[in-house]
This record gives C-alpha cells, sequence and structure tokens, in this order.
C-alpha cells in the first residue's frame, strides 16, 4: 500500500519492445526502397487495465492523504542544508553613501569662500546652495518654534501631574 505517485505512472507506461522486435521494425523491407516511404499509422495510447480479474490495478493517491515518511525526509533534508548567509553590503553601503553625501555637503556649505577663490566661476552655484540651506535651516527653527508654543502648555501639565 502507498507505494506513492511514482509507482502509478510506471504502471501504466507500456512496456519496452524486446531487443530482436525492435531489430526487426527498424529493417527496412526489400521492396520498400520500389516504393515511396509511409507514414507508420499512429498507433492508440495504451488503455489503462480494467478492473477485473487481473488485480485492483494502480493505486490512486488520495489528494488528503499525508505521506508521513516522504515529509519527515524532505524536512530532515531541508534542515541539514544550511541557510543561504544573507547579504547585508547593501544596507551598510546606502547609510555610508548617505553619510558621505552629507559630509561632502555639509563641507561645501561650511567652506564655500574656500572654494570660491579656488574656482571663481562656482560662486553663483555655491551663494544660491547656501541660501538654500541657509532657508532650510530657518524653516527648521520656525518649525521647532512653533511646536515649541503648541506643546509648551501640555509640557507643564504633563510635568505637574507627575510631579516634575
Amino acid at each position: 500500500p502507498g507505494a506513492g505517485p511514482r509507482a502509478d505512472r510506471d504502471a501504466l507506461r507500456p512496456e519496452p519492445a524486446p531487443a530482436a522486435a525492435r531489430a526487426t521494425a527498424e529493417r527496412p523491407e526489400p521492396r520498400a526502397a520500389a516504393r515511396p516511404a509511409a507514414r507508420p499509422a499512429p498507433q492508440p495510447a495504451p488503455r489503462p487495465a480494467a478492473r477485473d480479474d487481473r488485480g485492483p490495478g494502480p493505486r490512486r493517491r488520495d489528494p488528503t492523504s499525508i505521506d508521513a515518511r516522504a515529509l519527515s525526509a524532505e524536512l530532515r533534508e531541508a534542515e541539514a542544508e544550511p541557510a543561504p548567509r544573507r547579504r547585508r553590503g547593501g544596507r551598510v553601503f546606502g547609510f555610508l553613501l548617505a553619510v558621505l553625501i552629507s559630509a561632502a555637503a555639509a563641507g561645501a556649505y561650511l567652506e564655500r569662500a574656500r572654494i570660491a577663490d579656488l574656482a571663481p566661476e562656482a560662486i553663483p552655484y555655491l551663494d544660491a546652495y547656501a541660501e538654500g540651506v541657509d532657508e532650510a535651516r530657518r524653516g527648521v527653527e520656525t518649525g521647532v518654534a512653533e511646536l515649541r508654543r503648541l506643546a509648551g502648555p501640555l509640557i507643564r501639565q504633563a510635568r505637574d501631574a507627575l510631579g516634575v
């Protein structure tokens, strides 16, 4: 019982012809050269054996049944294989790239006078960049001041309630 799906497939395959029968089938007839080669008639696919006195025939697998041995073997095999190492280089590379770009941007902002002395044609671009950074810094300062104004009473209430 439970021979598995492979046994089911093998039971339905036709038996290979013996070597002597194949050899005679491959030899052309002596008169075959005189007439054009005819295509052999297609052979019908073998039908599965009827379930009569020849036995119960191949056993079909119940799709809801589980072959515990095969499943256990597959799980043991999967556990024996080492898990592939995860590459973390992408995250580290991305972080380092962001730090490098930020450092270059901060250096360009802080050293814009020296860069302007070395490359006078870059002055308009450096000035525009410095103005953008100053505007962003003022926006952050304004946002923090507004947040303090709105959250100040809530922070005082929390301190009073906690006794801090």
